[in-house]
């Protein structure tokens, strides 16, 4: 769990740093936050990643102002969700710290928000994160675990959860069946590649068949063919007259 006051007190400290005269205040890093909030140390994973996206955050807006930059008033809504896409899967990310990035107050985010698009700061975050998960599932070998990792959680059992509420399933049985759909669908592939090289191929299978289903119709005859109806239907009649009377007495 993290200490909601405990990054509060980061979030207000970097919001003061960044309102603060620019040569004067120097590097927006973890320990100048720490040191201007006057806050102890992070106690776990959880709360390191969130100290180290809100001092990467408030360093990029320190210079983004430095260079000029133009806030997302500028950009409107497009800006904005351009943003949550881009940082979706940064560990820790909140609205709270979105807003501190983009110089901007946490109910501006969320009124422009609901208001063009109908939904919230967190759904939007949630949104990009499965769709940035479903492809390393189908087209990585990664774990589950760093799969969630990778995407932005920390808590491997809530990425599970979320994944299952979005598509059904559990990430592991859903990649399995995207695994099996795929090998179904190169397999058809391949055989419709097979056929079109050979447009003959089908047609030549579908005579041997049908001559496979009727053994008693011949197209061709051959020596072999004519010499087995012999040996079945025995010596012709009109042959086996004139050897008897060759060998009969006079």
């Amino acid at each position: 769990m993290i200490d909601r006051a405990w990054s509060k007190s980061l979030v207000e400290a970097a919001q003061s740093l960044l309102l603060s005269e620019g040569p004067t205040r120097g590097p927006i890093d973890e320990a100048a936050l720490l040191h201007h909030a006057g806050a102890r140390r992070p106690r776990s994973e959880v709360e390191r990643l969130l100290l180290a996206g809100i001092a990467a955050d408030a360093a990029g807006k320190a210079s983004d102002d430095a260079a000029g930059g133009i806030r997302p008033e500028a950009g409107g809504i497009d800006g904005l969700v351009l943003f949550i896409r881009e940082r979706a899967t940064s560990q820790g990310l909140s609205r709270a710290s979105a807003a501190l990035a983009l110089g901007v107050s946490e109910s501006w985010i969320a009124h422009q928000l609901k208001t063009a698009t109908g939904r919230s700061f967190s759904e939007h975050v949630l949104d990009r994160r499965m769709e940035q998960a479903s492809g390393l599932l189908t087209h990585s070998r990664l774990s589950v675990k760093a799969v969630a990792f990778t995407v932005g959680y920390c808590d491997t059992g809530t990425f599970i959860r979320q994944f299952r509420h979005c598509f059904g399933h559990p990430p592991a049985q859903w990649r399995s069946t995207q695994h099996a759909a795929r090998s179904t669908q190169h397999a058809a592939r391949s055989t419709q590649i097979r056929l079109a090289d050979d447009p003959h191929r089908g047609r030549r299978t579908g005579s041997i068949r049908s001559l496979q289903s009727r053994p008693d119709r011949v197209t061709h005859s051959s020596p072999c063919s004519r010499l087995s109806r012999r040996r079945e239907t025995g010596p012709v009649p009109g042959r086996l007259d004139r050897l008897h009377s060759r060998h009969l007495p006079a």
